[in-house]
This record gives structure tokens, C-alpha cells and sequence, in this order.
């Protein structure tokens, strides 16, 4: 499913990163801008499925490469 954010941007809903927003209630959260989504637009089920979805999508995205050692000691010098 595609969304456009109020920020501009525009991908699938399950691009968004999914993000705890307290109360039981969880959201996606929009990778330009922040903008929270609490989805009360989506019945329950295709909500859950949105989420987990999303959920999916977010752990399996790249990881950034660990700081090399010696960049973490020199800066834990200064």
C-alpha cells in the first residue's frame, strides 16, 4: 500500500519505521520527517498486519558497519 506523508515523501506504508507510541498503541513513524502514524484510518486486522508488515521490513534492512576499534578508542580519549 502506497501513503504520501504531509513532508512530501511517498513510499509503501510498510517502509515506515514502526514505533511504540504508548498506551498499547503502536505507529509507524515517517523516515523523512518523524510524523507519527497511528493508522486509526486501517480496521484492526490490516492494521496488525500493517505493523507486522513493517515490523518485517525493518529488521531486515541493511545494518551500518561497526565503527572501526580504533575510531571508538581515540574518541573515548579526547
Amino acid at each position: 500500500m502506497r501513503e504520501a506523508c504531509f513532508c512530501g515523501w511517498a513510499g509503501d506504508v510498510e517502509d515506515r519505521e514502526p514505533v511504540y507510541a504508548g498506551d498499547g498503541e503502536w505507529g509507524l513513524r515517517c523516515p523523512n520527517c518523524g510524523h507519527l502514524d497511528l493508522l486509526h484510518w486501517l480496521p484492526e486486522g490490516a492494521k496488525r498486519g500493517t505493523l507486522e508488515g513493517a515490523q518485517r521490513r525493518w529488521n531486515a534492512r541493511p545494518q551500518p558497519a561497526p565503527a572501526p576499534v580504533w575510531r571508538v578508542v581515540a574518541s573515548r580519549q579526547r
